[in-house]
């Protein structure tokens, strides 16, 4: 789960091995969007902006949505096992993808909305 802060309120993310998003608006205590994923969800992030959320599954396989309608832009596969965390860069260009079996994933982008492009593994990491 996690936290982004738009200018005039607060979101927080959740996603689950039921397969579905959550974007919670926390002022509210409403949800503001709930997508539908292909497999079970083990980790999420919003890219700095808030316009995309990189979701990770259970499979190895992550997607990159739209944040305001779920709509997968881009999917991936990063090794075997479960990706345990997935976080944005802060300038949003690159993205971490860290895999249960102890690899950590490095892709960059130039559009949050494009292709991903892989640019390394970590080893090492457990």
């Amino acid at each position: 789960m996690g936290r982004f802060k738009p200018p005039n309120r607060q979101l927080v993310r959740y996603c689950g091995q039921d397969k579905i998003v959550y974007i919670w608006d926390a002022v509210s205590h409403t949800p503001k969007h709930v997508f539908k994923v292909e497999k079970p969800a083990q980790a999420c992030s919003f890219s700095p902006c808030g316009s995309v959320l990189a979701v990770a599954s259970t499979t190895g396989e992550w997607w990159v949505l739209d944040s305001n309608n779920g709509l997968i832009l881009s999917s991936y596969k990063s090794g075997p096992e479960s990706i345990d965390a997935i976080s944005y860069s802060p300038d949003g260009k690159s993205i971490a993808v860290g895999s249960h079996d102890n690899y950590v994933y490095l892709f960059e982008c130039d559009d949050l909305r494009s292709e991903y492009k892989a640019i390394g593994k970590c080893t090492g990491h457990s």
